[in-house]
């Protein structure tokens, strides 16, 4: 108990330092998750009907640190690749009021983004969160022949923050 009346103020100073730095390299973390986000999609995750994976590409669906034990993706797009169907994937929110909102995007070729999907909630609930939009809307024209190819999608919360990102190939 000496110790600690004799000490508190190094001690107060520990806990701060230790709090600053804990909280920066969280933040530093996802802000390399969200800058890697924007690089040249290199593979997919392929996925069949039943979501069963098939080849993994270890860039898609990571979620983001600041998001870990409170979000996972339950089951990536399936199937990827995609015809002309709904893109279908599945979040698992695990903690209460942990996640605030849902709302997924693209871009489209000329950078601008597209929102695809928004959850109706905020904070999201516990549980299985189904997103499912239709293939076609990954173009901008809404023509399901026109999106053909890679897309990037990413997956906010309604501050902005990523949660999670993948590719879909259209075919």
């Amino acid at each position: 108990m000496q110790f600690l009346l004799k000490h508190k103020l190094a001690l107060l100073v520990g806990c701060i330092w230790l709090l600053l730095f804990g909280c920066n390299s969280a933040n530093d973390d996802q802000i390399r998750f969200e800058q890697q986000s924007f690089m040249e999609p290199e593979g997919i995750t392929r996925t069949d009907f039943s979501a069963r994976i098939t080849s993994l590409d270890e860039n898609d669906w990571r979620i983001g640190p600041i998001f870990l034990g409170f979000v996972n993706v339950f089951n990536p797009p399936f199937p990827n690749p995609i015809g002309n169907q709904n893109v279908r994937f599945e979040l698992d929110v695990i903690s209460i009021g942990a996640v605030d909102g849902l709302i997924i995007v693209t871009q489209d070729e000329t950078g601008f983004n597209r929102t695809l999907f928004t959850f109706p909630s905020s904070p999201l609930p516990t549980g299985i969160i189904t997103v499912q939009f239709p293939a076609r809307l990954l173009d901008n024209s809404g023509i399901f022949t026109n999106a053909r190819g890679i897309h990037r999608i990413w997956c906010y919360d309604r501050r902005g923050r990523l949660i999670t990102y993948g590719d879909i190939l259209v075919e």
